[in-house]
């Protein structure tokens, strides 16, 4: 069930709580979007209507949008559950919803068969519950006199779904939750032959604009049936399947809508999202083209396609289509946003952040402001303290307010040496560069004392996202959710760890991560040196970005792993080490891989003062930026008012996580860059035999050179500041002798590393995950 949001009270949907006693209905039901019609047998807790479940009589056919049942039907004699199922649809109005929770008698047999009969399942408000009270009924309440709290028949997962079916609902889903013990049934009763299909629709829609899309889908379905050439019903319906993860069935119903109507220019546009999604680039580009013929000043298309040619690093033309957007929408500050992120793309990290300050201001949407902070911290006159009052303005904004509202955690004795639940959030679970950390993390984990949950909030999928769900316990696509209710599915799941792999990065869900949906919650990798939020208890680190003797950022606290934070694999099949550059080119090359806006003129200065002193040596520049022939230009101008010539740059377009490993085939030496550094980049140098200088700075997401040189047993490669990271980089640049031997030695050298030790990693990880959980039990405990 989804979360709703605030609405008219003369528009709340009526929900039939079946058996509700002193209880409220849940939080996925509020009162603002639901009215609460209570029905007991027991006229002592003063419901609306007094009656059984198999004679409903006093409540009018079709009047009720849904109908809520937790633990009622089980105390029916078996052959009434088909009467109660019957009552329950024929009070559902047509595509209304039935939520029916049982106890699971598959988990009560499996604690029988293990002997355990009376010992104490979990603790309530009326004392410890067995499995002999949920099996037959509880024994208080019978002893006192209250028969009609007797359990008279039990279900499976099966058995439920199978009379739901036979009673008419469909479709029907049937949700195990082992932890509670529960089956969660959903079940819809579907559209009647002379339902009024124009209202359904319109119903559909109404539940699909507030947010309840997972409501609207069965309504879409079976208008769409019905009318089949009723292209707005396959629009719609492909939408909602896209949020539903159904992506291959969701372009299909699209390209359907437009065969039947062609000239409506939003389908062309929910078309090419779906394109995009489905890694289909090309055809998301001509969709997008069709639907600006058919309406040349859609500010809507032309910012559609700006985000396409953004995602393909296309930067000039995705830089007119947003300007063209503030151009028609000076208030569009969505564009702004993108735009400032284009521009520091191509170098203009001052101009794309002056930008964005001036459109964000102290806006209130932080969808729009969290990607932005990653490129403050990239900025060499970003000062500490100015990136902290960032991070810390943000937590109080946006997450602090939702503190307030976060649920405590139960926790039963026993707890601290349980199997945990270990849920990883992200966007990136594809062809993506954490792959080559999170992949095998997983594969490597202990199943036995841990269960791994992947939470992928993202539509698009790739062979690589095959892989990650063969590791998975569970698999849950999130991306359709909204950040309360996705916070309540986690909540639902009984996660007990929750690791976020994304921090301030695209796609980031820290909003969910406010709300606590699990006891501990985890920042990995996604953001070195943790987001700052108080809703984060740890973040994953080790000796070298966060050292003990040095005081830390505020916040969740290190967890520091005996070896290096990071985890890497390199791809697979990996070309052989060649010879030295400079064997082959007769001068040295040294070389920077790196997004432009790393590309500040601070760096570029330490490195023209490296090639000062090194004689003959040349740069090799390697960016997705220099696609572009000013960015070019700019760099060549750039180094020339450094005193180095054109001659000496080789300026490469290259997209940054490309995997092509014959790039560093050229290079003797790579320049770590600037305050953010890149796992895989540095990785991908030292398995090619390619050395690595860095600066350790002063914030952990600064140090993770550090970390991997360290760990690399390369330690004499990290400099404490910039004329130290100069010195390094020219007395390396000049030991011909020393960078042959590297060549040589440095596959090797990272493979007996902790880096690619993975096995070793993942445990020191799990042993991480243990101690904070025992932690937490420790200090949670009733006194």
């Amino acid at each position: 069930m989804m979360s709703s949001t605030p609405a008219d009270p003369s528009t709340r949907r009526k929900v039939l709580h079946v058996g509700c006693g002193h209880a409220p209905l849940p939080a996925s039901l509020p009162a603002t979007t639901w009215e609460e019609v209570r029905y007991d047998i027991d006229p002592g807790v003063k419901p609306h209507v007094v009656g059984s479940m198999t004679d409903m009589g006093a409540v009018t056919d079709a009047s009720m949008d849904a109908l809520y049942s937790s633990h009622n039907v089980e105390h029916l004699d078996a052959h009434e559950v088909a009467v109660a199922l019957g009552e329950f649809r024929r009070v559902l109005k047509p595509g209304g919803t039935a939520w029916i929770i049982v106890p699971d008698v598959q988990c009560l047999a499996e604690r029988i068969a293990a002997g355990d009969l009376e010992g104490e399942l979990y603790a309530s408000a009326s004392g410890p519950i067995s499995v002999s009270d949920v099996l037959w009924g509880h024994r208080a309440s019978l002893a006192a006199g209250q028969r009609f709290m007797a359990h008279r028949c039990g279900f499976t997962a099966t058995s439920l779904e199978r009379k739901l079916i036979d009673a008419g609902f469909g479709p029907v889903r049937v949700e195990r939750h082992p932890r509670r013990r529960e089956l969660v049934a959903t079940a819809t009763r579907p559209m009647d032959a002379l339902a009024d299909l124009d209202l359904v629709f319109e119903r559909a829609c109404r539940l699909h604009n507030t947010g309840h899309w997972a409501d609207a889908l069965p309504l879409y379905t079976a208008v769409a049936q019905a009318r089949p050439r009723f292209w707005p019903a396959q629009l719609e319906l492909g939408t909602v399947k896209a949020l539903n993860g159904e992506l291959d069935p969701a372009i299909e119903h699209l390209q359907r809508a437009i065969a039947l109507q062609p000239g409506f220019p939003r389908s062309h546009r929910v078309l090419a999202q779906l394109y995009a999604w489905a890694g289909r680039p090309a055809e998301a580009m001509d969709c997008l083209q069709r639907a600006l013929k058919l309406e040349p000043t859609s500010v809507e298309t032309q910012f559609e396609l700006g985000r396409l040619c953004q995602d393909r690093q296309n930067w000039g033309a995705a830089e007119a289509c947003f300007r063209k957007v503030i151009r028609q929408d000076p208030a569009h500050r969505a564009a702004a946003v993108h735009l400032a992120r284009v521009l520091a793309e191509q170098g203009r990290l001052g101009h794309g952040l002056a930008l964005a300050g001036k459109s964000l201001g102290q806006g209130d949407d932080p969808r729009l402001l969290s990607p932005m902070l990653p490129l403050l911290a990239a900025a060499e006159d970003t000062t500490d303290a100015q990136w902290v009052a960032a991070l810390q303005d943000f937590d109080q904004r946006f997450a602090a307010p939702l503190q307030a509202k976060c649920r405590p955690h139960e926790r039963s004795p026993g707890d601290a040496q349980r199997r945990l639940r270990v849920g990883y959030l992200s966007p990136n679970f594809m062809r993506h560069p954490l792959r080559h950390s999170l992949l095998p993390l997983l594969t490597h984990h202990d199943r036995t004392r841990f269960e791994w949950w992947c939470y992928h909030d993202a539509l698009r999928v790739d062979d690589v996202t095959a892989q990650y769900r063969a590791e998975a316990d569970h698999w849950v696509v999130c991306h359709g959710m909204g950040d309360a209710a996705l916070a309540e599915r986690i909540r639902a799941d009984g996660i007990d760890i929750l690791v976020d792999l994304t921090g301030h990065g695209d796609g980031q869900r820290l909003l969910v991560v406010a709300r606590r949906p699990a006891p501990l919650q985890v920042s990995l990798w996604g953001s070195p040196g943790g987001p700052l939020l108080k809703a984060f208890d740890w973040r994953v680190s080790d000796r070298w970005l966060d050292p003990e003797d040095e005081p830390g950022p505020a916040g969740s606290a290190p967890m520091r792993l005996a070896g290096s934070a990071f985890a890497w694999t390199p791809p697979q099949p990996s070309p052989a080490v060649s010879v030295p550059a400079f064997e082959r080119h007769g001068r040295v090359t040294l070389g920077v891989v790196a997004p432009g806006h790393r590309l500040q003129p601070g760096s570029l200065q330490a490195w023209a003062s490296v090639m000062h002193q090194v004689d003959g040596a040349r740069l090799c520049l390697q960016s997705a930026a220099l696609q572009l022939p000013r960015m070019q230009q700019g760099v060549i101008a750039a180094f020339a008012r450094l005193g180095i010539a054109a001659d000496r740059l080789q300026l490469r377009a290259w997209a940054d996580g490309s995997g092509d490993l014959q790039i560093w085939q050229d290079i003797d030496l790579l320049l770590d860059t600037g305050p953010a550094q890149s796992l895989n980049t540095s990785c991908e140098a030292l398995w090619m035999g390619v050395p690595v200088i860095t600066r350790a700075g002063s914030r952990p997401a600064s140090r993770v050179g550090a970390s991997i040189l360290h760990a690399a047993g390369l330690g004499d490669h990290v400099a404490a500041d910039g004329p130290a990271y100069i010195d390094k980089a020219v007395a390396l640049a000049r030991d011909p002798d020393r960078l042959r031997q590297l060549r040589q030695t440095l596959r090797s050298r990272l493979a007996a590393s902790s880096l690619l030790d993975t096995a070793t990693h993942a445990r020191e990880l799990e042993a991480g995950y243990r101690q904070a959980w025992q932690r937490w039990c420790a200090t949670s405990a009733k006194p």
